[in-house]
């Protein structure tokens, strides 16, 4: 399975009302909402081994940022992509995203990605975020 994230922000997880948020001097265009779990396999960890989730789009010329977040450990995650760039369609209210997670570690080859259609949130409106999972073995 893979998921997209986007690196406009990540933060855990929580009940608090999320708005899409005006991130920009000259404004922006709305924002898509992953959040998500990464489940696997339990082994030994190091310090060194880590996770990572990115978010992306599918959909041509949705002008949407890519998001990604680094995570410690298996679990959960929130991503918020701002779309900053116009889009080339205006009156569409939903693009693909692919978010993916992988090991952010050369001896582990684990990965998932899943594609979905999200919801694009306009500028002050509140989030309901789209839900994935993804298993790395």
């Amino acid at each position: 399975m893979l998921s997209i994230v986007s690196m406009a922000g990540c933060t855990e997880p929580s009940d608090e009302t999320i708005r899409c948020p005006q991130t920009s001097e000259f404004g922006n265009y709305g924002c898509v909402v992953v959040v998500g779990r990464v489940t696997g396999e339990e082994f030994q960890w190091t310090g060194t081994v880590r996770i990572y989730v990115k978010l992306e789009a599918v959909t041509f010329g949705a002008g949407l940022d890519l998001a990604n977040a680094e995570l410690k450990d298996l679990g959960s995650f929130r991503l918020l992509a701002t779309r900053n760039n116009a889009p080339i369609d205006p009156d569409r209210d939903t693009i693909t995203v692919q978010v993916t997670a992988r090991w952010f570690d050369p001896s582990l080859r684990g990965i998932d990605s899943v594609r979905r259609q999200v919801r694009l949130i306009p500028v002050g409106e509140i989030v309901v975020p789209d839900t994935v999972e993804l298993t790395l073995t």
